[in-house]
C-alpha cells in the first residue's frame, strides 16, 4: 500500500471539455454535459469540466492551458453537432480550420490548415482499449 500522507498523493483527473454558446444559441449541451459531472469520480480518476471559448485561436490556448493546469490521464473533448440525435464518437481528425458559420469573434476561416505540419489522422483508440484501461 502507498504510505505517503494523503495530501502527497495526486489525484488523477480526467479532462472533460465543453464549449460555450455560439452561432445565436443560449446553451451548448457539450458545456452542460461536461459541467454536469465536473468533480465525479470515475475509478480513481476525478472529472475536471473545462469550458472552451468558440473561438478558433482561443480554444486551443484554453485547451492547452488546461492540460498543464491538471495533467489528466485521459482528455475527453464534447461538442455539439447540430441535428443529431445521438453521441457519435469522432473518429477522423481532419487539421483544418473551417467553419460554415462565424464563430463568437465573428471569424469564418476558409478551409486551412488548423495546425502546420500536421495532417489527416484516423483515430486508432478504441472504446473499447478506453475501457480496459480502467476508465
Amino acid at each position: 500500500a502507498d504510505q505517503r500522507p494523503l495530501a502527497s498523493i495526486e489525484m488523477k483527473h480526467i479532462l472533460l471539455t465543453g464549449f460555450e454558446p455560439f452561432g445565436g444559441e443560449s446553451i451548448n449541451p457539450s458545456w452542460q454535459i461536461a459541467s454536469a459531472l465536473h468533480g465525479h469520480l470515475v475509478g480513481e480518476a476525478q472529472v475536471v469540466a473545462v469550458q472552451l471559448p468558440t473561438v478558433f485561436q482561443e480554444a486551443l490556448k484554453a485547451l492547452d492551458s488546461a492540460l498543464a493546469a491538471h495533467r489528466p490521464q485521459m482528455v475527453v473533448a464534447l461538442g455539439q453537432a447540430g441535428g443529431r440525435t445521438e453521441i457519435s464518437v469522432e473518429r477522423v481528425a481532419i487539421n483544418v480550420d473551417d467553419a460554415r458559420i462565424p464563430d463568437n469573434a465573428r471569424q469564418q476561416p476558409l478551409p486551412q490548415p488548423a495546425e502546420q505540419g500536421l495532417s489527416q489522422q484516423w483515430l486508432r483508440l478504441t472504446l473499447l482499449q478506453v475501457n480496459r484501461a480502467g476508465f
